[in-house]
């Protein structure tokens, strides 16, 4: 098997895309034969100035051009490394909104794109365009990229189903609290307030439940008393522990063209972690949901009688929960979707079409 060397250029060491759609397929990669080398850029690609730095307004004129330049200055070691490759794995555009070095890199390039970024990247179409493979992560994003380059793959987001484990029956014990949880960034908790006030309701129906939230800022929700909210500072070390801390998932979205961008991961996590998931069917969502183990919600109604549901019917939350870990084994661990790159990146090395 010949060797393929894979210049990946990712947005930063703790960004989610980089994590779960570069980096964790490196070692089943190279084991097909493909050596990826990921180069992490040191200001990350979304990084903003703070918005409780006391800076005058023409302070901030200065500071907003000084971080983009440093933006682009973390990115030309990666790019002089993407030069001597045999290919360039160019993960989502290298600074948010805007075209900077990717003119500027060695063909042949793939374009990997987990998010609707056209709405908020007018140089988005460009990009795909210089492509040579545009990797989309969903079905709704591979239909837009494809108006833009001929040749598209849809491959989805991963979940290391050795990482998070299958919790078992009975594992939480007899009696214990029924926990529902939501884990993610600050970004996305507008979609979590979304649906407190049919949390709210669920506690006060069951008296034992609780709330957990994994994220990077502590939510408000309101309705949910505090006392009845746990709250975990994300760590990446404590996505699994956290995710088998709780018995019911939940994603929330609301139906617009950014929201059917996502790549449902959050939902696939709860899944992979064997315990059933209740989210809105929107976009990839609706695609997930119907392999099994989903409960779809889209009113307050119908998020409360899927939370309610769940909370009365231990079979039903094991059975739910045994569906989907099934689905995420068959269709969305790294297993699976590391043969699928490998393929796709051999070929566009080759300068084969994927014919996906």
């Amino acid at each position: 098997m010949t060797t393929v060397r894979v210049v990946a250029l990712t947005g930063g060491r703790r960004v989610p895309s980089a994590r779960f759609r570069v980096r964790q397929h490196l070692s089943p990669l190279a084991s097909q034969g493909l050596e990826v080398q990921e180069w992490i850029p040191l200001v990350p690609r979304d990084a903003s100035l703070p918005d409780r730095l006391p800076l005058r307004r023409v302070s901030r004129l200065v500071a907003v051009p000084l971080l983009l330049a440093a933006k682009i200055g973390a990115r030309i070691p990666g790019a002089l490394a993407a030069q001597r490759t045999d290919l360039v794995w160019l993960q989502r555009e290298m600074v948010s909104r805007l075209i900077t070095l990717e003119p500027l890199l060695r063909r042949p390039m793939v374009f990997d794109v987990d998010d609707a970024i056209w709405l908020r990247n007018p140089f988005a179409a460009a990009i795909a365009r210089r492509a040579d493979l545009v990797i989309a992560g969903n079905h709704y994003l591979a239909e837009w990229f494809s108006r833009h380059g001929s040749n598209v793959a849809v491959v989805p987001t991963a979940v290391d189903t050795a990482v998070v484990a299958s919790r078992a029956p009975g594992d939480r014990g007899p009696g214990s609290l029924l926990r529902v949880g939501w884990l993610g960034s600050r970004g996305n908790l507008i979609y979590l307030r979304g649906i407190a006030p049919a949390l709210s309701r669920f506690l006060r129906e069951w008296p034992g439940a609780r709330v957990a939230v994994l994220c990077d800022e502590r939510p408000e929700l309101p309705g949910v008393p505090t006392d009845r909210l746990d709250f975990v500072q994300w760590r990446p070390d404590l996505e699994a522990r956290f995710l088998s801390s709780i018995d019911v998932g939940l994603m929330p979205l609301r139906d617009g063209p950014w929201e059917r961008g996502k790549c449902s991961f959050k939902l696939l996590q709860y899944m992979a972690a064997g315990i059933p998931a209740i989210a809105s069917p929107v976009g990839m969502n609706v695609e997930v949901a119907v392999r099994g183990g989903v409960l779809s919600a889209t009113t307050e109604a119908e998020w409360l009688d899927a939370l309610g549901a769940l909370a009365k019917d231990d079979g039903l939350r094991h059975r739910l929960g045994q569906a989907g870990r099934c689905v995420v084994e068959t269709n969305y661990s790294v297993e699976v979707v590391s043969r699928q790159l490998a393929e796709l990146l051999r070929a566009a090395a080759a300068g084969r079409r994927s014919g996906a």
